[in-house]
């Protein structure tokens, strides 16, 4: 379906079941599963994309790929990480955060957090690893680490698969952390605390390219 994540056998069943229940007479058990399906179909929403960006004056600009709350921020000698943490109430959507090629999809050993974990409650080597490359060879990477009470990110893609910036990748159910991991180049537009919407916040700019 356009507007939601939801297969189209639960939502046979949910119509299904909404048809039985008018059968039956049954206006509270109606009223049930209407507001059972409501709550169904804002979580598993998929998100509208409105491209008003030109991808080829934009090079060297990282899209947020998930909505969520910036909680933690670390560089390195040769990294920089961002770690987004969804929410109930963020869309659980994955989206391309730069045009690229997918270089590398790593099934880790499956783990989990808490959603009261700190940062460095995370375990490296765990969870779902997506590695893209761009135009310009640099490798982005995301990692995905679900929540206790969620479920592994579903992802729709392989290695030699090429997209284009904001174009749907999979589905986060429930939220859980992302990490985005980026060359030390890009320089970081977000801070911790910051509110990122998928395909619309920057979160960062390689600015020696944009500068061209």
């Amino acid at each position: 379906m356009k507007l939601s994540y939801m297969s189209r056998t639960v939502m046979f069943y949910y119509v299904t079941a909404l048809f039985l229940s008018l059968v039956i007479g049954s206006f509270l058990l109606f009223l049930i599963i209407s507001i059972v399906l409501a709550c169904h179909f804002f979580l598993y929403r998929k998100k509208v994309v409105f491209d008003h960006e030109d991808q080829i004056t934009t090079l060297g600009t990282v899209y947020a790929p998930i909505s969520g709350k910036v909680v933690a921020i670390k560089n390195d000698a040769a990294v920089k990480i961002i770690t987004i943490r969804t929410s109930f109430i963020d869309n659980f959507g994955i989206y391309l955060p730069i045009t690229c090629e997918v270089k590398n999809l790593i099934m880790n050993k499956d783990s989990y957090l808490y959603r009261f974990s700190s940062d460095d409650d995370f375990k490296q080597d765990r969870g779902t690893v997506l590695e893209l490359k761009d135009k310009k060879n640099r490798t982005i990477s995301m990692n995905f680490i679900r929540y206790f009470s969620g479920k592994a990110a579903d992802l729709v893609i392989l290695p030699g698969d090429r997209g284009r910036r904001q174009s749907a990748i999979g589905f986060f159910p429930f939220g859980g952390v992302t990490k985005v991991i980026l060359p030390i180049g890009f320089e970081l537009e977000v801070t911790v605390g910051s509110r990122v919407i998928s395909t619309e916040t920057i979160v960062a700019r390689f600015n020696e390219e944009e500068n061209k």
